[in-house]
């Protein structure tokens, strides 16, 4: 192989290897893009999530409060009610 061959082909490995390299940066820029988007849904999912168990939480309390109040008053009034006829 003459030097003039041997420096072409140089050329096209060196050529190559930058097209290789670009390839490498733009695959490597794409999964951070994506990895990014990932982590953006993972937490609008964490707040969507967290409301959702303030919000059942809230409706356990008013599930369990809100009778005991309503027995806790039906009780009183029938003490006032006795209290009275009595």
């Amino acid at each position: 192989m003459t030097q003039e061959e041997q420096r072409l082909a140089d050329d096209r490995m060196r050529a190559d290897i930058a097209r290789l390299q670009a390839e490498a940066a733009n695959i490597f820029e794409d999964m951070r893009l994506r990895r990014e988007k990932f982590e953006e849904e993972t937490r609008r999912n964490q707040v969507s999530i967290d409301k959702t168990i303030r919000e059942t939480q809230h409706i356990k309390v008013r599930m369990y409060v809100e009778p005991l109040i309503s027995a806790c008053a039906l009780i009183g009034a029938t003490i006032a009610l006795t209290k009275l006829f009595l």
